[in-house]
C-alpha cells in the first residue's frame, strides 16, 4: 500500500515515514505543499496523511476532492492535527483525522488501525 505523507515537522515526517516503512509500506514523503501535490499527481498514493499545519496542501486536497467526479475523490486522507483550530470544511473531507498531541503515545498504531479502515472501505469523518 503506497502512502504519501506531507508534514512540515521534518522530525515527525521522518520518524513516521521510517515506522510506516518498517511496517511494510511503501511511503512517499514531502515537506512542502508543493511537493506533496507533485508526488500526488505523479504517483497517486492508494491514502494520504496530511498535516493541518501544512495548510496549502489541506486546502488544494480538499478543494480536489469536493469537485464532483474528481481523480482525488477516491483516495482517502488522514488528517493530523495539532490539536488547534482546523477548519470544520478539512475535518468533513478527510476519511479521518488524528490529533498528534492528544494520541501522540498511540499514534502510530491508530494510523495503522485507520489504514486498515480505509483499505476495508469504512466511512468518512470519523476520529
Amino acid at each position: 500500500m503506497k502512502i504519501l505523507i506531507a508534514d512540515a515537522d521534518n522530525f515527525f515526517r521522518i520518524l513516521l515515514s521510517q515506522l510506516l516503512y518498517d511496517d511494510g509500506y511503501d511511503v512517499t514523503s514531502a515537506h512542502t505543499a508543493g511537493r506533496a501535490w507533485e508526488y500526488l499527481i505523479k504517483d497517486p498514493p492508494d491514502i494520504c496523511i496530511f498535516d493541518s499545519g501544512l495548510p496549502e496542501i489541506c486546502e488544494m486536497a480538499m478543494e480536489e476532492r469536493g469537485r464532483p467526479g474528481s481523480w482525488f475523490s477516491s483516495i482517502p486522507v488522514i488528517l493530523l492535527t495539532g490539536g488547534g483550530q482546523v477548519p470544520e470544511a478539512w475535518r468533513n473531507a478527510a476519511d479521518f483525522y488524528v490529533e498528534k498531541k492528544r494520541d501522540a503515545d498511540g499514534l502510530l498504531p491508530r494510523i495503522e488501525e485507520l489504514l486498515g479502515e480505509i483499505s476495508n472501505g469504512a466511512g468518512r469523518g470519523r476520529s
